[in-house]
């Protein structure tokens, strides 16, 4: 897809709760709906492929997914 064809969901908002004694942080990722909705809808799909490949190693000779 060419950068002309990318269409903007809005802006997302990144805000630094804390930084932790070991090192790491926490952060709130504030999304508008529409760029939520498409996040949720990626992560279902990338779930349900997950599982489709997890299961095919379950039963290797029907593998032809």
């Amino acid at each position: 897809m060419s950068e002309e064809q990318v269409d903007s969901l809005g802006e997302a908002e990144v805000v630094l709760l804390r930084e932790n004694p070991d090192g790491s942080a926490d952060f709130q990722f504030n999304f508008p709906p529409e760029a939520l909705a498409a996040l949720t809808r990626l992560g279902i799909l990338t779930a349900i492929k997950a599982g489709i490949e997890e299961a095919a190693k379950l039963k290797p000779e029907d593998a032809d997914i």
